[in-house]
């Protein structure tokens, strides 16, 4: 998985031109507003990164269903991510 991409959306970096005031046409790259989050699962813990618009919306799910219980989305998404962690591990001891 790629530095720059949310984890739940997979919003990652646009391309784009910087146009001057002299009309001189320049690229550029623009990247999604990330922030890292903790996410605990089986009593392990894991950093994913987060746009804040997915961060935002899985706060008011959160809220609307009950304080401190996640979203079953990243819950789905986090089970996904720790199974292809433990595979890869599986990988490097038996491999």
């Amino acid at each position: 998985m790629s530095g720059r991409v949310c984890f739940l959306c997979g919003k990652g970096s646009m391309q784009a031109r910087h146009v001057s005031h002299a009309n001189n046409k320049s690229k550029r790259k623009m990247f999604p507003n990330l922030r890292s989050f903790k996410l605990i699962l089986d009593g392990l813990s894991h950093r994913v990164k987060l746009c804040v618009k997915c961060l935002r919306d899985e706060r008011e799910k959160a809220k609307k269903l009950q304080l401190g219980q996640k979203s079953q989305m990243v819950m789905q998404k986090a089970e996904e991510m720790m199974r292809k962690s433990r595979e890869a591990q599986k990988e490097r001891t038996f491999g």
